[in-house]
């Protein structure tokens, strides 16, 4: 199996770990924008709940509000290390989405 903590360890960046994979979580947050869509609307996050499988790592789609990435002032201080929980995230619609569910092997 794919060394995940030991891969991003070397590319220098926050490390995941068998128990904590919410830094790979969070590199791999989208915001959803239409195409006509002149401006970014952090309401239109993207965030994979990643798990392990016996084949690797599977993220499942949910929605997430972004603005505590946008306005981390709006975070209490607690929080802005990891400021998203699961309170915040909503499943997501996989018929909406192109990628509803990231597996990783």
């Amino acid at each position: 199996m794919w060394d995940i903590a030991q891969r991003a360890g070397k590319a220098g960046t926050q490390c995941s770990s068998a128990g904590d994979l919410l830094p790979l979580e969070y590199a791999l947050l989208f915001i959803r924008t239409p195409p006509q869509s002149l401006h970014i609307d952090p309401f239109n996050g993207i965030y994979y709940k990643m798990a392990w499988t016996a084949r690797g790592i599977a993220g499942q789609l949910h929605d997430v509000d972004m603005d505590p990435f946008i306005a981390p002032d709006s975070v209490p201080p607690q929080r802005r290390q990891r400021p998203i929980g699961g309170a915040d995230l909503a499943p997501g619609d996989p018929r909406s989405h192109w990628l509803p569910l990231l597996t990783i092997e």
